[in-house]
């Protein structure tokens, strides 16, 4: 087995990779835009809702549901890229890929 033979193996895992890591960057912003996008215009209809009473707000409440989220996403953050790199061989061209696609988004 000779070099040449291995290169376009090679070639091909590590496009794979960054072209894998360009397009979940680019999701993952795009996914995070439009999150906050809905929870603005969530916010901006409990505060209509509130202000013509058609509802009470707890904020005390809800400011301690957030807390609790924020928690909980801040001590699993490792695990949502540790389900995208498993089992994945070019780690470091899926991670430039990553930034470049989320850039980009």
């Amino acid at each position: 087995m000779n070099f040449q033979s291995l290169l376009p193996a090679i070639v091909i895992q590590i496009g794979f990779g960054f072209i894998s890591g360009i397009i979940v960057g680019y999701t993952f912003k795009k996914l995070t835009r439009l999150l906050a996008i809905v929870l603005g215009l969530l916010f901006i209809t409990i505060q209509i809702l509130a202000y013509y009473k058609f509802i009470m707000v707890n904020w005390d409440a809800i400011e301690k549901a957030a807390y609790k989220a924020i928690a909980v996403t801040t001590a699993s953050s490792p695990l949502w890229w540790k389900i995208l790199i498993t089992n994945f061989p070019y780690i470091g061209t899926f991670t430039l890929g990553f930034i470049i696609g989320f850039r980009k988004g």
